[in-house]
């Protein structure tokens, strides 16, 4: 039976009970095209179940719900619904929209997988609820007012995400990852909260020896959970992340008398990357297949901003990053030669390596070894020069954050109106000329700060844990929704063993010192590398990028924004109230000398501008 061809999801569906005609109190638009649906319960009242994405360890669930071998996913949401009742959501894993209409409890269940890979989206009507996976898809079709959220655009501009919840639709909401809708037959929604990849603040997490126990069985494990969805591919980069995935992948193969994935890497043309020799290594000795791909091949000669800017309109939203297009492009390329799933080490920085809040947990407890080897391991290993190190871990991940917690408990007022000032005099002179939008994106961004203390109003005992709560992890609030829409509109399907959600709780349970192994950045994952390639010098392998490379990256950004730059209007942000366009121009008119920050906003400005006439009418 052939998979069949992955795509960015087009239908959406209202919730809407008594509505006649629909499936139960659903009605589906273009079912077709990636909604699957099962009913349960009494055949005159049936239950009704809606599913959208990819289940995780099919085979044992089928056998464990009794159901026969070619029951779809949606079947297996529904027996497992039937079994756990509102737990569903934390019993099943993969990538998935779940949407469920209990009739004996009057109550619609919308969620989706604990890290939120699969988006759901959602709109509240006069007519019922519109939900889906697509955030262009309700605007698209006139379900909603297509109107923007303004506060969600001019955080793009300032290179922020939008506010947990929200869009850049006005109409168009997010269920948050960990989190499900329940909405009652008479329409009243709640939003509860069933799963955090978090320990609480004052948990130790696991010990030293059941670390080391029981990290390399539980990243095998999710390997295979990857692999009985039958990638073609992985996407080897060289750096230690995705080599391990390789390694591991490679042994799968063997053990259970699978065919060997291929190997694919893109390459600039010039300058080389400084991993390109580690990729040939890895899949010389790993005897894969590789496919090597340069730049000019799946971009051509245009210019990567250019590239960018006229792909700005598939994306959910406005994008910061200005090589979006090319990676677009890249996505493209791979899948058309018959790797349209892939394996990533994608996640691997998020969640293998230690926080820069573990400085503050040693200056709190006054460990100097423990800071000292905290910044060995970006000095080393982790490829970081002394003076950035040194500002992030003694400052910013550590003197400020107990700064930040003993003046919120014991001068919280005082705190609280410096913060509040200053959120609003740090907001660029040329954004927000709407005096209403101005001070709505100023309390915006002050409510965004990071918690200072526990929600029980207490400094915080053990720094790094609450740190690793209180941040806001793009991967987990947005780009994750970002990657998924991307992925799917280029036919290819991405899958990361360190985002499996057992591996993102299991390593966060892990002590920073144990993570470290030493002085090593990733110095978990340094033995099981070095075990399956022994000669190939990853346990003492340092992340660099040659100053040549940075070099031609700046070059790039720089000269692809200052040809683009005059040709944008800037009059839609400017009919929105997000910036003033004519400042804009004064604030930015010495481009070509400006800095990295300088020049990424005016790539994030003019990326909103591009998305705004794409999919925003007032």
């Amino acid at each position: 039976m052939t998979a069949p061809a992955i795509a960015l999801p087009n239908w959406y569906a209202r919730f809407s009970p008594g509505t006649a005609g629909g499936v139960g109190p659903f009605t589906i638009v273009r079912a077709s095209e990636g909604c699957g649906i099962a009913s349960f319960g009494n055949a005159a009242d049936p239950g009704v179940v809606l599913f959208d994405g990819y289940l995780f360890d099919r085979a044992a669930l089928k056998r464990e719900y009794g159901l026969a071998a070619d029951a779809t996913d949606a079947a297996i949401a529904s027996a497992a619904y039937q079994r756990w009742g509102v737990d569903v959501l934390d019993r099943i894993d993969g990538s998935y929209l779940l949407a469920i209409w209990d009739p004996g409890a009057n109550r619609l269940l919308l969620g989706h997988d604990p890290l939120g890979h699969h988006p759901v989206f959602y709109a509240e009507g006069a007519d019922g609820l519109w939900f889906t996976s697509n955030v262009l898809a309700l605007p698209a079709a006139g379900a909603v007012p297509s109107r923007a959220n303004r506060v969600s655009m001019a955080l793009a501009v300032l290179l922020a995400w939008p506010a947990a919840g929200d869009t850049f639709f006005e109409h168009v909401k997010r269920v948050r990852p960990g989190h499900y809708l329940s909405v009652s037959g008479q329409g009243a929604v709640h939003e509860s909260h069933y799963w955090s990849p978090w320990l609480d603040d004052d948990d130790p997490g696991l010990s030293e020896k059941d670390a080391r126990e029981q990290f390399e069985p539980m990243l095998v494990d999710a390997i295979g959970r990857c692999m009985e969805l039958a990638p073609q591919g992985i996407l080897l980069s060289g750096g230690l992340d995705s080599v391990t995935i390789a390694a591991l992948a490679a042994e799968y193969a063997q053990e259970h008398g699978t065919p060997l994935i291929r190997a694919v890497s893109g390459r600039r043309d010039y300058p080389p990357s400084d991993e390109e020799a580690m990729q040939t290594a890895v899949t010389g000795a790993l005897h894969m297949d590789h496919l090597v791909a340069k730049e000019s091949e799946w971009q051509g000669q245009r210019p990567v901003v250019d590239l960018s800017l006229d792909a700005v309109g598939q994306l959910p939203g406005p994008s910061r990053i200005y090589w979006a297009g090319s990676y677009m492009e890249f996505y493209r390329f791979v899948a058309a030669r018959g790797v349209s799933v892939a394996l990533t080490g994608s996640g691997g920085d998020n969640w293998v390596s230690v926080v820069d809040a573990y400085a503050a947990h040693a200056m709190r407890h006054f460990d100097i070894p423990a800071l000292v080897q905290h910044l060995r391991s970006w000095t080393g290993t982790g490829g970081m020069s002394f003076r950035s190190a040194a500002h992030h871990l003694l400052w910013s991940g550590g003197a400020r954050l107990l700064l930040d917690s003993y003046s919120a408990r014991w001068l919280p007022s005082v705190k609280a109106r410096y913060h509040q000032r200053r959120a609003a005099a740090t907001l660029p002179a040329w954004l927000c000329p709407d005096a209403e939008l101005r001070d709505a994106l100023a309390d915006t961004r002050y409510r965004q700060r990071p918690a200072a203390l526990t929600p029980q109003g207490r400094i915080p005992r053990n720094f790094y844990r609450h740190a690793q709560r209180s941040t806001v992890n793009p991967y987990f609030q947005y780009e994750f929704e970002v990657g998924f829409h991307v992925e799917s509109t280029c036919g290819l399907r991405l899958l990361s063993p360190y985002h499996d959600r057992t591996v993102v709780r299991f390593l966060n349970s892990i002590p920073p010192h144990v993570l470290l192994s030493g002085q090593s950045y990733k110095g978990m994952l340094r033995p099981l590398a070095e075990s399956r390639l022994p000669d190939l010098g990853l346990a003492a392998q340092r992340k660099t990028y040659s100053d040549e490379l940075r070099v031609a990256q700046y070059r790039e950004l720089r000269d692809g924004v200052v040809a683009a730059w005059p040709r944008e209007r800037l009059d839609r942000l400017g009919a929105l109230g997000v910036i003033d366009p004519a400042a804009t121009r004064v604030a930015f008119q010495s481009s070509a000398e400006s800095g990295l920050t300088s020049l990424a906003s005016m790539y994030a400005v003019m990326s909103a501008e591009r998305w705004t006439a794409a999919h925003v009418r007032s």
